[in-house]
């Protein structure tokens, strides 16, 4: 029998540099193939094992290849130049990255490639994704050490699903069959999750070809999302807890730049979140005769629990545009109902039965999004589809987040036949089958899939590894995990950590309502916090996030150039400005340079030695003109993406820019507006905007000219319901 170590990915590797190629080799395993790039038409070979005859520069010890990535002017070789270990857990070892490096495959020199203002603003986002996932990327190199120890942990994968690959994959005398042997880790991991799919695909393609097979030992899997484990005692038994977060790399994104599903049943911000018990020791030995614990010889326990969280599954998006709260627009395609039955079929195809939890508020703002979500699963009427619905703000008034224990008091029986995953490792070389599998999960969702989500997600594991405790004989069945303070502050903060973790790659900010998942009381001092973090998302989604967009784009594969060298065939990046108007760029940056220096002027005039009221009162007006005016075009002055194209800016453009039946829209007033007519301003503006327009900059060739609808348009036609004010709302009927 084949060890199952030749299925492992190399844990380290040395780079060798020359002009005519990158190659690495494995810096443990000289028997092993080398991996070759070619740097004159970036072909991908395996060759003779050892280093090539004649090389520039060595790099040592390079932790993994994490792929290949095409820009405008040449493909890059990206590597995990470091990577620390951050947990060791069932006898597989955690890596983190710690430093990335990325080589230019192209023979042309730096300085040339880095002239072309699209390649320079390309190379920019990834290396910013880069350092974004240098604390949010996980990677095993799934070997063993020992023939007796545990199937390496895959990531990707779920402590259930990794048993079923398992299982799958085992003949009946528990040898492991040929086709087992054969199946590298990128194979068996889940594609979901695989984060680094999209550049690996040159790899996966070479190891799919007959003699390819050495190849999978370069390819390295990596999640992104948030990863931790922590010691416990309970009364004197050891166990160790620890949760692991799964980012989706299907419609990835920012807060505001992705919201809702496409076409394909792809939901953004989805995350399968697993919290983990084991009572295997840190110590933990392999004999000849499997898993033993020294001393007494009992067995061991690995337990899961798994829930997952995603954006409403409606066609629906946000508009930042400088208000605090932007514009909202629901609208109801054709494939509307198509797009939802995709996605739930998946759901169950993968989880079983699904328990849809919806935290979103009953009345004004998201209503609407309640309201079509209901309206949407009664048309789906998927027996397997089961909704509920938890107004969290009405029944959590008072910061009495405690009382999501109503909800789950509400679903018992059917949480208790949910049940979860649960495994007892007996002595000797093989273990026994799952004494428990989770049946079925529970989707949570508010309007961020963030801070309600936390609460209530945490509340349920608490419950469900009440459970998990029981069953592994450390907790009493009488007892209660708050009998334990100290293993209580451990599981609160850890679950806090996540929720901060999950948060980030969104938002862009830790979570709201973490001092409640770390305190279990709501605190002044929590609230403070909040309202920090809530100005800092505001900043961050409306100045910032553009670029993160395109970060997530361009790793993902949303977004991709063209393959044809021929200028004329490259599409130029441009400000991806959703509504159009007689407006351009440097008019943008001449109005908020005018802000800047009327605000010096009133500063001076008010403040300072040389006061004057006249000129306080004249730079005043003025910046209330100007800020009137920015607030009224916010859309023109907020970060956009500059990815033209990508599959997510597309489902975004096309909700925007839907001129359907009034009854298949729901489209929200705009908040913020007063009625003070600048009609002279904005005219004065457009004037001077239509006289520079040629010589400032002139609209790129490939730009749409389709406008998103005036966002004050309001619903009309037989089938209109409330406009979503604070007084009055409009729901999509």
């Amino acid at each position: 029998m084949t060890n199952n170590n030749n299925l492992g990915i190399h844990s380290s590797l040395n780079l060798y540099i020359s002009d005519q190629a990158y190659v690495l080799t494995s810096a443990t395993d000289n028997q092993s193939q080398s991996l070759t790039i070619n740097r004159k038409d970036s072909q991908i070979s395996l060759s003779s094992p050892g280093p090539p005859e004649k090389f520039d520069r060595l790099v040592n010890n390079v932790a993994g290849l994490l792929g290949i990535i095409r820009l405008m002017k040449s493909d890059y070789l990206v590597l995990i130049q470091s990577a620390r270990k951050v947990t060791n857990v069932f006898k597989t070892a955690v890596y983190t990255p710690s430093k990335f490096a990325v080589y230019p495959i192209s023979l042309e020199p730096n300085l040339s490639i880095l002239e072309n203002s699209d390649e320079r603003y390309l190379l920019s986002v990834l290396k910013a994704h880069l350092d974004h996932a240098l604390d949010k990327t996980f990677f095993t190199y799934l070997s063993k050490t020992h023939p007796n120890d545990p199937e390496p942990w895959n990531l990707t994968n779920s402590l259930q699903r990794q048993g079923s690959i398992t299982k799958q994959n085992k003949q009946a005398d528990g040898a492991v069959s040929d086709e087992q042997q054969e199946q590298p880790p990128w194979k068996t991991s889940d594609d979901r999750f695989f984060w680094n799919k999209f550049i690996q695909t040159r790899f996966i393609e070479l190891a799919s070809q007959p003699n390819g097979n050495q190849a999978s030992k370069f390819i390295l899997p990596v999640i992104f999302g948030f990863l931790e484990f922590k010691s416990a005692v309970i009364k004197g038994k050891r166990f160790t807890f620890g949760i692991v977060s799964r980012r989706s790399r299907y419609r990835a994104g920012t807060r505001y730049f992705t919201r809702g599903i496409n076409s394909e049943g792809d939901v953004s911000n989805f995350n399968e979140t697993e919290m983990i018990m084991t009572t295997f020791p840190p110590n933990y030995n392999t004999q000849a005769n499997g898993p033993t614990d020294p001393g007494n010889g009992r067995s061991f326990v690995k337990a899961g629990f798994v829930q997952t969280r995603g954006s409403v599954p409606l066609f629906w998006t946000e508009i930042n545009n400088l208000r605090y709260r932007p514009d909202l627009k629901i609208i109801d395609l054709p494939e509307s109902l198509e797009a939802m039955k995709a996605h739930f079929d998946q759901q169950v195809s993968i989880y079983g039965d699904q328990y849809l939890f919806n935290l979103v508020n009953s009345s004004g703002y998201e209503k609407a999004v309640k309201d079509g979500y209901e309206r949407a699963v009664k048309e789906l009427n998927n027996p397997r589809v089961h909704y509920t619905y938890f107004d969290f703000h009405q029944e959590c008034k008072g910061l009495r987040f405690d009382r999501v224990q109503i909800l789950i008091d509400q679903l018992h029986d059917q949480l208790v036949d949910q049940a979860y995953f649960f495994q007892e490792f007996s002595a000797g070389p093989s273990s026994n089958p799952a004494s428990k599998v989770q049946k079925s999960v529970v989707r949570t969702n508010c309007m961020d899939c963030l801070d309600r989500t936390n609460v209530l997600q945490s509340a349920l594991a608490k419950w469900v590894l009440t459970f998990q405790l029981k069953q592994a004989g450390i907790l009493e069945e009488n007892e209660s995990l708050d009998k334990y303070p100290d293993f209580m502050f451990l599981f609160r903060n850890l679950w806090a950590d996540n929720a901060d973790g999950v948060s980030k790659s969104y938002s862009g900010t830790p979570a709201l309502k973490t001092d409640f998942t770390r305190l279990g009381v709501r605190t002044k001092k929590g609230a403070f916090d909040d309202g920090v973090n809530s100005l800092m998302r505001y900043v961050k989604n409306n100045f910032m996030d553009g670029p993160r967009q395109d970060s997530y784009d361009l790793f993902t594969g949303a977004w991709r150039p063209p393959v044809s060298d021929d200028p004329q065939a490259t599409q130029p990046l441009h400000d991806q400005h959703l509504f159009k108007g007689p407006y351009d760029h440097h008019l943008i940056q001449a109005i908020v340079l005018g802000f800047v220096i009327f605000l010096l002027i009133f500063i001076s005039a008010t403040f300072t030695q040389k006061r004057s009221l006249k000129l306080a009162i004249i730079s005043l007006i003025i910046l209330s003109l100007i800020t009137r005016y920015i607030f009224q075009h916010g859309m023109e002055f907020v970060n956009q993406p500059r990815l033209k194209g990508s599959t997510t800016n597309a489902t975004r453009h096309r909700i925007l820019s839907y001129n359907g039946p009034s009854s298949r829209i729901f489209q929200s007033s705009q908040h913020g507006r007063t009625k003070i007519n600048f009609d002279l301003f904005d005219h004065f503006v457009s004037l001077l905007s239509t006289n520079n327009h040629h010589h400032l900059n002139p609209p790129p060739p490939h730009s749409s000219s389709t406008a998103a609808p005036p966002l004050s348009s309001s619903i009309s036609g037989p089938n209109q319901s409330h406009v979503l004010d604070e007084d009055k709302k409009k729901r999509l009927d």
